[in-house]
């Protein structure tokens, strides 16, 4: 099945039809004759950020099943991490990439949940609604959706995962992009080093039903931004685009 990742995408994508159904990277809007990326104006807000830089590099935290680590497809410099713990997910983008003939010199995946910190063997319970929502599985405690199931899944932090253990892979970060189903404070706490030395653009979903499953306010992550020294305007009603200072 064909995809157009964004309205005036040069090309269109190869999706599976399973990936429509989990919720969270495909419309799957049986009235358009190829679905679009969910909230697409902001893959194309991505693009165009990354297509006139140089070998960019792209991490992307909640991956689902590839609406911005697919990105690649239309820009043939551009190497990703993408990072989605929910097996499923991480199965039909693996698959994707492959698909699209985006291979491991341009693209990295890991089936790792990320998080303020972690230890040796550290793992989280990430709670997985039903089948048309699985893409929005969680480690919080939802109250958006009812969850039928849970996994165990490994934690990490990005900065031990970019700077600690491949330092050479991501000699840069041009891009971050954080959609983790509330725990973006948490994920951002584990990534202060990887934000200090790289200062990347970044997108960052703030979504207080979300939060509320992890007892915080999205006001807090963005405080936590204002910390780190970057600035921030809403592109979305659930998403803010933040710049370093």
């Amino acid at each position: 099945m064909d995809a157009y990742l964004f309205e005036g995408a040069p090309k269109p994508v190869q999706i599976l039809p399973e990936a429509l159904g989990m919720g969270g990277s495909w419309e799957g809007n049986a009235g358009r004759p190829v679905p679009l990326a969910w909230e697409s104006h902001l893959v194309k807000r991505v693009h165009d950020f990354l297509a006139p830089l140089d070998r960019p590099v792209l991490v992307d935290v909640g991956a689902n099943t590839g609406s911005y680590a697919l990105l690649p497809a239309l820009l043939p410099s551009l190497r990703v991490a993408a990072f989605e713990p929910n097996p499923a997910a991480c199965r039909i983008l693996r698959q994707m990439l492959t698909q699209n003939g985006i291979f491991r010199n341009r693209a990295w995946t890991y089936e790792v949940a990320l998080w303020s910190e972690e230890s040796f063997g550290s793992v989280g319970q990430l709670q997985i609604p039903s089948p048309h929502a699985s893409g929005c599985a969680t480690l919080g405690h939802p109250t958006r959706f009812h969850p039928v199931g849970h996994t165990e899944v490994p934690l990490a932090t990005l900065d031990n995962l970019i700077i600690k253990l491949k330092p050479s892979q991501f000699s840069t970060v041009d891009f971050l992009k954080i959609d983790t189903e509330g725990a973006e404070k948490f994920v951002l706490q584990g990534a202060k080093e990887t934000i200090a030395r790289y200062r990347p653009t970044m997108l960052i979903e703030c979504v207080a039903m979300n939060t509320a499953a992890f007892d915080y306010a999205p006001d807090e992550t963005l405080a936590l931004l204002e910390q780190y020294g970057y600035s921030y305007e809403w592109v979305s009603t659930e998403d803010v685009w933040t710049t370093p200072q």
